[in-house]
């Protein structure tokens, strides 16, 4: 079976994972754990603003990527925007 994959789609997954190798780079051994309650960092769409954002969570899982400090997550949302912007298709 031949299945056609658009661009746009083939782009976010090249994106998500190329993203998600570097926060593990970033990250170095920590990775998130839901019942400490500890903020987790993560770059979302802002839909109402329309541009990329740092979020955080305590405690609900919201993301694929997360990141252990702000510093991170806003070094690579300025370092790695187009890969976000492709990531969120915008």
């Amino acid at each position: 079976m031949d299945i056609l994959i658009k661009h746009k789609y083939a782009k976010r997954v090249l994106a998500l994972c190329q993203l998600m190798t570097l926060a593990h780079v970033m990250n170095k051994e920590w990775k998130p754990t839901w019942p400490d309650h500890s903020l987790k960092y993560f770059i979302r769409f802002n839909y109402v603003e329309k541009k990329l954002v740092v979020d955080y969570t305590l405690s609900t899982d919201l993301s694929l990527i997360y990141f252990e400090t702000r510093e991170q997550a806003d070094f690579s949302l300025k370092n790695h925007h187009q890969l976000w912007s492709d990531y969120w298709m915008i």
